[in-house]
């Protein structure tokens, strides 16, 4: 399980990677950030992906990934 932000910079939509499907993850978060993370997040992730829940994220292959940190340096 690998999470990404993939799309253009300011824009980009938080996607569960996996070695067989890409799934969109905006019906859990706006960003895979700090807060995210602190909120328990990850645990939410894979509860929606073990039930089945998330949608695949059309167009996947076609999206950059997002390079930028997804914590601030401190």
């Amino acid at each position: 399980m690998k999470l990404a932000r993939l799309g253009p910079a300011g824009a980009e939509i938080p996607a569960l990677v996996t070695d067989t499907t890409t799934y969109d993850l905006r019906g859990l978060t706006r960003d895979i950030d700090g807060g995210f993370l602190a909120r328990g997040g990850v645990a939410d992730v894979r509860a929606a992906a073990d039930a089945g829940s998330l949608p695949a994220l059309d167009g996947a292959a076609d999206l950059r990934v997002a390079r930028r940190s997804p914590v601030p340096a401190p």
